[in-house]
Protein backbone atom coordinates (compact mmCIF):
# COMPACT_ATOMS: atom_id res chain seq x y z
CA UNK A 1 0.00 0.00 0.00
CA UNK A 2 3.03 1.98 0.72
CA UNK A 3 4.10 2.18 -3.39
CA UNK A 4 0.45 3.12 -4.02
CA UNK A 5 0.80 6.31 -2.29
CA UNK A 6 3.84 7.17 -3.43
CA UNK A 7 2.53 6.47 -6.79
CA UNK A 8 -0.41 8.86 -6.11
CA UNK A 9 2.20 11.42 -4.76
CA UNK A 10 4.33 11.15 -7.78
CA UNK A 11 1.87 11.42 -10.51
CA UNK A 12 0.16 14.73 -8.33
CA UNK A 13 3.33 16.03 -8.56
CA UNK A 14 4.73 15.45 -11.59
CA UNK A 15 3.59 16.38 -15.18
CA UNK A 16 4.85 13.17 -16.86
CA UNK A 17 3.22 9.38 -17.39
CA UNK A 18 4.74 7.03 -15.16
CA UNK A 19 5.07 3.54 -15.70
CA UNK A 20 5.04 1.15 -13.22
CA UNK A 21 6.71 -2.55 -13.00
CA UNK A 22 5.27 -4.77 -10.68
CA UNK A 23 4.31 -8.79 -9.98
CA UNK A 24 0.63 -8.67 -10.12
CA UNK A 25 -0.76 -11.74 -8.51
CA UNK A 26 -4.86 -10.26 -8.85
CA UNK A 27 -6.91 -7.69 -11.08
CA UNK A 28 -6.91 -5.42 -8.10
CA UNK A 29 -2.76 -5.22 -7.79
CA UNK A 30 -3.48 -3.38 -11.93
CA UNK A 31 -6.70 -1.61 -10.62
CA UNK A 32 -4.96 -0.34 -7.70
CA UNK A 33 -2.15 0.92 -10.27
CA UNK A 34 -4.31 2.62 -12.68
CA UNK A 35 -6.03 4.37 -10.27
CA UNK A 36 -3.27 6.05 -8.47
CA UNK A 37 -2.12 7.18 -11.85
CA UNK A 38 0.14 4.81 -13.83
CA UNK A 39 -0.17 4.85 -17.60
CA UNK A 40 1.18 1.90 -17.87
CA UNK A 41 1.69 -1.20 -15.66
CA UNK A 42 4.69 -3.69 -17.01
CA UNK A 43 3.81 -7.17 -15.45
CA UNK A 44 6.26 -9.81 -14.03
CA UNK A 45 4.70 -13.23 -15.01
CA UNK A 46 5.66 -16.29 -12.83
CA UNK A 47 4.35 -19.14 -14.65
CA UNK A 48 0.62 -19.00 -15.50
CA UNK A 49 -0.32 -17.69 -11.56
CA UNK A 50 -1.46 -13.82 -13.22
CA UNK A 51 -3.01 -14.46 -16.52
CA UNK A 52 -6.45 -13.71 -15.41
CA UNK A 53 -5.68 -10.32 -13.34
CA UNK A 54 -3.88 -9.43 -16.92
CA UNK A 55 -6.56 -10.35 -19.05
CA UNK A 56 -8.81 -8.52 -16.99
CA UNK A 57 -7.05 -5.60 -16.54
CA UNK A 58 -6.57 -5.54 -20.17
CA UNK A 59 -10.84 -5.63 -21.09
CA UNK A 60 -11.27 -3.21 -18.34
CA UNK A 61 -8.28 -0.91 -18.88
CA UNK A 62 -7.14 -1.63 -22.63
CA UNK A 63 -4.36 -3.57 -23.27
CA UNK A 64 -2.28 -0.63 -24.40
CA UNK A 65 -1.99 -0.63 -20.88
CA UNK A 66 -0.79 -3.24 -19.61
CA UNK A 67 2.89 -4.90 -21.02
CA UNK A 68 4.75 -7.77 -20.34
CA UNK A 69 7.67 -7.36 -18.57
CA UNK A 70 10.24 -10.12 -20.64
CA UNK A 71 13.89 -10.98 -19.60
CA UNK A 72 16.07 -12.53 -22.01
CA UNK A 73 18.27 -14.04 -19.47
CA UNK A 74 15.32 -16.80 -18.21
CA UNK A 75 15.01 -17.22 -21.95
CA UNK A 76 18.61 -17.76 -22.16
CA UNK A 77 19.10 -19.69 -19.34
CA UNK A 78 16.06 -22.11 -19.13
CA UNK A 79 15.45 -22.25 -23.16
CA UNK A 80 11.93 -22.09 -22.42
CA UNK A 81 9.64 -19.41 -21.41
CA UNK A 82 7.68 -20.09 -18.46
CA UNK A 83 4.13 -20.93 -19.24
CA UNK A 84 5.51 -21.66 -23.09
CA UNK A 85 3.10 -24.27 -25.12
CA UNK A 86 6.55 -25.36 -27.22
CA UNK A 87 7.94 -28.53 -25.91
CA UNK A 88 11.39 -28.09 -25.04
CA UNK A 89 13.80 -30.24 -27.24
CA UNK A 90 12.54 -28.23 -29.95
CA UNK A 91 12.33 -24.63 -28.98
CA UNK A 92 16.20 -25.94 -27.22
CA UNK A 93 16.82 -25.38 -31.60
CA UNK A 94 15.39 -22.03 -31.67
CA UNK A 95 17.25 -18.81 -31.36
CA UNK A 96 17.42 -16.29 -28.35
CA UNK A 97 15.72 -13.94 -30.47
CA UNK A 98 12.92 -16.65 -31.74
CA UNK A 99 12.48 -17.98 -28.33
CA UNK A 100 11.57 -14.21 -27.37
CA UNK A 101 9.44 -13.71 -30.19
CA UNK A 102 7.41 -17.18 -29.35
CA UNK A 103 6.72 -15.97 -25.49
CA UNK A 104 5.65 -12.29 -26.51
CA UNK A 105 3.54 -13.87 -29.71
CA UNK A 106 1.66 -15.35 -27.14
CA UNK A 107 1.72 -12.71 -24.56
CA UNK A 108 0.33 -10.51 -27.00
CA UNK A 109 -2.59 -12.76 -29.26
CA UNK A 110 -3.05 -14.98 -26.42
CA UNK A 111 -2.69 -13.13 -22.84
CA UNK A 112 -3.91 -9.60 -23.16
CA UNK A 113 -0.68 -7.83 -22.98
CA UNK A 114 -0.52 -4.38 -25.14
CA UNK A 115 3.30 -4.46 -25.33
CA UNK A 116 6.19 -5.77 -24.21
CA UNK A 117 9.38 -4.62 -21.68
CA UNK A 118 12.47 -5.89 -23.09
CA UNK A 119 14.87 -6.82 -19.84
CA UNK A 120 18.37 -8.07 -20.94
CA UNK A 121 22.17 -7.13 -21.19
CA UNK A 122 21.55 -3.62 -23.12
CA UNK A 123 25.43 -3.67 -24.25
CA UNK A 124 24.64 -7.01 -26.41
CA UNK A 125 23.97 -6.38 -29.91
CA UNK A 126 21.32 -9.25 -29.65
CA UNK A 127 19.39 -7.29 -27.09
CA UNK A 128 18.95 -4.39 -30.00
CA UNK A 129 17.81 -6.48 -32.42
CA UNK A 130 15.43 -8.48 -30.42
CA UNK A 131 13.85 -5.80 -29.43
CA UNK A 132 13.66 -4.34 -33.10
CA UNK A 133 12.69 -8.12 -34.26
CA UNK A 134 9.68 -8.21 -31.46
CA UNK A 135 8.49 -4.69 -32.73
CA UNK A 136 8.23 -5.33 -36.25
CA UNK A 137 7.22 -9.25 -35.97
CA UNK A 138 4.28 -8.27 -33.56
CA UNK A 139 3.80 -4.46 -34.46
CA UNK A 140 3.03 -3.69 -30.99
CA UNK A 141 5.12 -1.25 -28.59
CA UNK A 142 8.34 -2.67 -27.56
CA UNK A 143 10.37 -0.67 -24.87
CA UNK A 144 13.95 -1.91 -24.20
CA UNK A 145 15.50 -1.58 -20.42
CA UNK A 146 18.46 0.15 -20.04
CA UNK A 147 20.72 0.15 -16.44
CA UNK A 148 23.24 2.60 -16.34
CA UNK A 149 24.90 5.86 -15.56
CA UNK A 150 26.29 6.65 -18.69
CA UNK A 151 23.81 9.04 -20.63
CA UNK A 152 26.18 8.65 -23.85
CA UNK A 153 25.75 4.53 -23.81
CA UNK A 154 21.86 5.39 -23.08
CA UNK A 155 21.46 7.52 -26.04
CA UNK A 156 23.47 5.43 -28.60
CA UNK A 157 21.56 2.49 -27.57
CA UNK A 158 18.18 4.05 -28.85
CA UNK A 159 19.74 5.54 -32.20
CA UNK A 160 20.64 1.57 -33.02
CA UNK A 161 17.21 0.72 -32.13
CA UNK A 162 13.62 0.83 -33.47
CA UNK A 163 12.31 0.82 -30.10
CA UNK A 164 9.34 2.66 -28.56
CA UNK A 165 11.18 3.45 -26.38
CA UNK A 166 13.69 2.74 -23.19
CA UNK A 167 13.42 2.22 -19.39
CA UNK A 168 16.18 3.72 -18.10
CA UNK A 169 17.54 2.81 -14.64
CA UNK A 170 20.48 4.98 -13.34
CA UNK A 171 23.02 4.27 -10.59
CA UNK A 172 21.66 4.97 -7.10
CA UNK A 173 24.31 6.57 -6.27
CA UNK A 174 23.71 8.97 -8.97
CA UNK A 175 20.03 9.50 -7.69
CA UNK A 176 21.28 10.08 -3.75
CA UNK A 177 23.83 12.42 -4.67
CA UNK A 178 21.72 14.44 -6.90
CA UNK A 179 18.73 14.13 -4.61
CA UNK A 180 21.16 15.16 -1.58
CA UNK A 181 21.91 18.40 -3.56
CA UNK A 182 18.42 19.31 -4.14
CA UNK A 183 18.70 18.79 -7.51
CA UNK A 184 15.89 17.24 -9.81
CA UNK A 185 16.50 14.02 -11.13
Amino acid sequence: EEDIRIMQTICRNADIPLNVCAKVKRFEDIKKMIYAGAKRVFVKTEGQDNLDAVKEGSDRFGADRIYLYLEMDSLSEEGVAQGEAVPQPESQSLSLPERCLLRARKAVEEEGFGGIVLAGDFMDSVYVQTADFLKVKLNVPVFIMAETSDAAVAADLLKMSIASGMLFIGAPQNCRNACQDGRKN
